[in-house]
């Protein structure tokens, strides 16, 4: 996310809301999963974490992380001005694998029921609720890439904004000429002075 704002300028189809809540949760997802790491045995019931993940890391911070999985396929589509199905394709189905099925129907809730801190669990609620909140947008922006409407957008606004050049140019040759015209007849009136 900030190599695309800060260091590649990436221009993106989101509005400043949704970029805003694309930081938000990135900083709620990193505050909970930084606060798990340094304090998973003092909020979690260690036994009960370790019976439910009995393979991988303890540290949820880990599973966490694969969330961002396909964000690279994500910052490839809009490295390539948004025009690749493909890699927003491959983006939306690692975003429902990961984000929706693995965290929504496996990871969060047994986090949730071996973690019985009510902030965690709070956290948790929140979190998995950006995901569903975040699985809309994406699919109402896939739909739109597939139905053809996205592109048929960017054609109208780009014709737009040459209608609105054209006009500003009309409007500014206008200008000129009536300012022209004043100055003759100005010259006139002072000819008409002088004699």
């Amino acid at each position: 996310m900030l190599f695309n704002d800060v260091v590649y300028r990436v221009g993106g189809y989101q509005k400043k809301s949704a970029r805003l809540m694309e930081y938000f949760h990135h900083i709620l997802s990193i505050g909970a999963t930084g606060a798990a790491a340094f304090n998973i045995t003092q909020i979690c019931d260690m036994p009960a974490l370790r019976a439910a993940f009995t393979t991988g890391p303890m540290n949820p911070l880990l599973r966490f992380a694969l969330a961002d999985v396909s964000t690279p396929f994500l910052m490839l589509w809009r490295r390539g001005n948004q025009q690749s199905t493909l890699w927003y394709t491959i983006f939306v189905i690692l975003f429902i694998l990961v984000r929706i099925v693995y965290h929504g129907f496996y990871f969060v809730p047994t986090l949730y029921q071996v973690c019985p801190n009510k902030r965690v669990q709070y956290g948790l609620i929140a979190y998995q609720s950006i995901q569903v909140v975040s699985l809309f947008f994406v699919l109402g922006k896939w739909k739109d890439m597939l139905s053809g409407k996205a592109q048929k957008q960017a054609r109208d606004k780009e014709e737009k904004d040459k209608a609105a050049s054209a006009l500003e140019d009309e409007a500014a040759i206008a200008a000129e000429a009536a300012a022209a015209a004043a100055g003759a007849t100005d010259g006139e009136e002072e000819d008409k002075k002088t004699k």
